[in-house]
């Protein structure tokens, strides 16, 4: 199936993120006094520094420094992040200088592919809600499918970032791959937590509705499914940036069971998922992904034919 998206928005590029290369030697066994944060002016002050692995009355260190620039990169809401040690009155100052990125802007989005032809429309989107990091957007795309895509992500509410994401997807198209026209709304759930720095945990839980207009699409005899699925993930992510990584890994190990409280669809599915990154120059980085999923049932007994796992595309 061939496959083409445009879209058009107010676009942010990968952040800046430095570290100034000055010989920080001179800062060596002192005590940080102080942390100053320029150019925050919609973010709170404490969603920041709850970020930052440096701390008021702890020695200055040049590698907690490093695992703040990655901290701040993976909130996703400055255009150019600088971190740099200063002496002021014999006492070292950490200064953390930020340039947010918009908090709203606009989404234009037309989509062409060759089940459904062209849909476009568009939508709002928040990186910053709040000054709080929370990001949340809204999206509707009308013509060939009628698709509505609402989602809310707070990455940090307690503990070392528990946080949630909540998603909401309504579609009405024609569904070419399997031959019937398709109903659907989906709601997505999911909690996490970092294990340290690198580690992740977590569950899921998602909620289907797929209505056909064919007979044999689904396995309930009224041509509607309604599937609950709730699994558990582990990860790992050590890359050296989230906005544009050159080194690092990003690994995730997902177990789901598909069908709860009696549904007719009910089975087990397992995803291993594996992502290198390899720094060659500066210019340069080898991606190297794979994707492995496990998903047990027989097709029309206890896997609905929508279901169905297909690859293809451009």
């Amino acid at each position: 199936m061939k496959r083409l998206i445009l879209a058009m928005l107010l676009f942010i590029a990968a952040p800046s993120c430095l570290l100034s290369a000055e010989n920080y030697d001179s800062f060596a066994e002192t005590v940080v006094k102080d942390i100053r944060i320029i150019g925050a002016d919609h973010t709170r002050e404490q969603v920041i520094m709850r970020e930052l692995v440096t701390r008021i009355g702890e020695l200055f260190d040049i590698e907690k420094l490093s695992q703040d620039l990655k901290s701040l990169d993976r909130m996703g809401l400055f255009n150019t992040i600088e971190i740099y040690p200063i002496e002021e009155n014999g006492e070292t100052v950490i200064m953390v200088e930020v340039n947010e990125t918009f908090r709203y802007f606009p989404i234009a989005e037309m989509t062409i592919d060759d089940e459904n032809g062209i849909s476009a429309g568009g939508g709002l989107k928040s990186v910053n809600l709040f000054g709080k990091g929370i990001s949340c957007h809204i999206v509707a795309l009308f013509g060939g499918a009628t698709t509505v895509e609402a989602a809310l992500r707070n990455p940090w509410v307690t503990g070392n970032h528990f946080g949630y994401s909540l998603a909401y997807y309504h579609r009405d198209r024609r569904n070419g791959l399997f031959d019937f026209d398709e109903k659907a709304d989906e709601f997505f759930l999911a909690l996490s937590s970092f294990i340290r720095q690198n580690g992740r945990t977590g569950v899921r839980y998602s909620f289907q509705a797929i209505r056909s207009d064919e007979i044999g699409k689904t396995l309930s005899d009224d041509n509607r499914d309604m599937v609950s699925t709730a699994g558990l993930f582990i990860g790992y992510d050590s890359r050296d940036r989230i906005s544009d990584p050159s080194s690092g890994w990003w690994n995730e190990l997902a177990v789901e069971k598909v069908g709860l409280f009696g549904d007719e669809i009910d089975f087990w599915r397992a995803h291993i998922d594996l992502r290198r990154f390899i720094h060659v120059t500066d210019r340069n980085t080898i991606a190297l992904f794979s994707l492995t999923s496990l998903t047990e049932g027989v097709v029309g007994e206890q896997v609905a034919p929508w279901q169905q796992y297909s690859l293809g595309g451009t």
